[in-house]
């Protein structure tokens, strides 16, 4: 029913789906918004800045519960654990950070990039945190023992944004270079069983629907692209903003797809 964004303007946005109207602006940051991310039972926003701070938000009161300090660079990246206990963060300082989002107590600091780190998700199991940075590698931590367990290498520029299928199985990954690529998490299998081709601008963003046969990916060439995953085949291309598409994500029910845009536009 609603869609949160982050923009240059220092704000979170709530959104209505159904009228596209603001109906709740949360502001405290004191740069940039570069990301934002809502828990699975829908209380909380959390905000990613380049204020080098991440902010907790009540989705009701729109209050600002609590602030996560420790970043030495900006915050690029910010995802919840599936059971809302651990808030997981990447930054330009080429670190990926684990809180607690209870009460903001950084438990964790995963260090192996060696540059910015501009993207990160955590697996369906919640054991696992997938990172994406500009040293072009994907890489994979446990959140057991916060040990990387797989660096998978194959792209020709920075990463600037990983996710994971639904089943779990898969690393879907949009680089600089233009490519989407997609990869096993079976240590058994060849690394990139997929690369999709197609975007003429560096891929700022990938989303992946929930019936796990389609990505979505944005570009620095305006345009929003829907991939089968089978086919590796681009099956629809949505084009309508006027500047780099620097953010995706899909509905819960798939319906939908909504994107934000240097524009300064969301747009479904």
């Amino acid at each position: 029913k609603h869609v949160v964004s982050g923009s240059e303007d220092k704000d979170v946005r709530l959104w209505s789906l159904d009228s596209g109207e603001c109906v709740k602006t949360f502001s405290g940051h004191t740069r940039y918004v570069m990301c934002v991310c809502v828990t699975a039972d829908g209380k909380y926003v959390v905000s990613g800045s380049s204020d080098k701070t991440l902010m907790v938000w009540s989705m009701q009161s729109g209050e600002c519960l609590r602030t996560l300090s420790g970043h030495t660079q900006e915050v690029s990246s910010v995802c919840v654990t599936p059971d809302g206990k651990y808030v997981v963060s990447g930054s330009v300082d080429q670190t990926v950070r684990v809180w607690l989002l209870d009460s903001g107590e950084c438990v964790r600091t995963l260090s192996g990039h060696t540059h910015f780190v501009f993207s990160v998700c955590v697996t369906v199991d919640g054991k696992h945190v997938v990172s994406g940075s500009q040293d072009k590698s994907v890489r994979v931590w446990s959140l057991d023992n916060n040990e990387c367990v797989r660096i998978v290498s194959g792209h020709k520029d920075s990463v600037g944004s990983v996710c994971v299928t639904a089943d779990g199985k898969h690393v879907v990954s949009g680089s600089a270079d233009k490519t989407v690529r997609v990869w096993s998490l079976d240590s058994g299998e060849s690394p990139c069983v997929r690369k999709l081709v197609g975007h003429t601008g560096e891929v700022l963003s990938v989303s992946v629907i929930a019936d796990g046969k389609h990505v979505v990916s944005g570009s620095e060439d305006k345009t929003v692209r829907v991939w089968s995953l089978e086919s590796s085949e681009c099956v629809r291309i949505l084009s309508g903003h006027e500047s780099s598409v620097t953010s995706v994500c899909v509905t819960t029910d798939g319906k939908q797809v909504v994107s934000g845009s240097n524009d300064a536009t969301v747009r479904v």
